[in-house]
């Protein structure tokens, strides 16, 4: 979970170009943290994630009855990045 005013440190580890069982298992353990911090009342979540981190998770969390926005599906890196520059005013 990263919440809004958070600043995460700089990692260099992607999902792409890794076998379907490391995306799913990575997914997996995301649900895991995200169902200890999303109470129970919270049944809606807003996801800004790419396709190959949303693959497995999206569904998962759907499955557990949340209902998933995802106002950047679809958009390319480089659109994602303009949005949230619009959206924070920079740039």
């Amino acid at each position: 979970m990263v919440w809004p005013q958070q600043v995460l440190e700089p990692y260099d580890e992607t999902l792409a170009g890794r076998p379907r069982y490391d995306r799913y298992a990575w997914a997996m353990r995301v649900l895991h943290r995200l169902t200890e911090i999303v109470s129970p009342q919270h049944d809606s979540v807003v996801s800004f994630l790419g396709q190959t981190y949303a693959e497995f998770l999206v569904p998962a969390m759907r499955d557990l009855g949340w209902r998933v926005e995802e106002p950047l599906r679809g958009l390319r890196v480089g659109e994602r990045l303009r949005w949230f520059h619009q959206q924070l005013g920079t740039r």
